[in-house]
């Protein structure tokens, strides 16, 4: 009777620790979609390095891409741009965040290049300081999401991620 006892308490241990030690992937997101890039993002439960394994739509490798702000840059957001592809080209992903590759029950993620075309004269550079709701800690490594809108359309999602001086 002992040792059952102990053999189970050995694998309620054992499956607490594989549990901590993953990092749920939520709230991903595809953003800043241009002829030759994107950006991917997403949150995690604990702290871990993120990147992506991008593969052509026939589930080629093509490269894996790192965060932004590093390739051994620990949180539990993750921010990577994706660049240097064709316009008008259809690509999947799988996500890893440390060791952990989430290719979406494989399914693998979807993105898409829109088209090459000239950008505005002129600038619409959103910008500003970020806080947590206490209004005066910066909102270090978070990401922002925006939408530009007016009374009949709005862009698609365009993205950023805060850097140590809340910007």
């Amino acid at each position: 009777m002992k040792i059952q006892k102990l053999f189970l308490l050995i694998i309620c241990l054992n499956f607490s620790l594989i549990n901590i030690s993953l990092a749920a992937e939520s709230q991903i997101m595809v953003t800043n979609v241009t002829g030759s890039q994107f950006t991917i993002s997403w949150v995690t439960e604990n702290n871990c390095t993120g990147k992506v394994n991008l593969y052509d739509n026939n589930f080629s490798y093509i490269k894996t891409i790192t965060d932004e702000r590093g390739k051994h840059f620990i949180g539990d957001t993750h921010y990577i741009n994706v660049t240097n592809l064709r316009s008008n080209t259809d690509f999947v992903f799988s996500i890893v965040s440390d060791d952990r590759v989430d290719d979406n029950n494989g399914q693998f993620y979807k993105a898409s290049t829109g088209s090459n075309i000239i950008p505005p004269t002129g600038s619409f550079q959103p910008a500003g300081k970020v806080f947590i709701k206490d209004k005066t800690t910066i909102a270090e490594n978070a990401i922002v999401y925006i939408v530009v809108s007016n009374d009949v359309e709005q862009s698609a999602p365009l993205s950023t991620y805060v850097d140590q001086n809340g910007y």
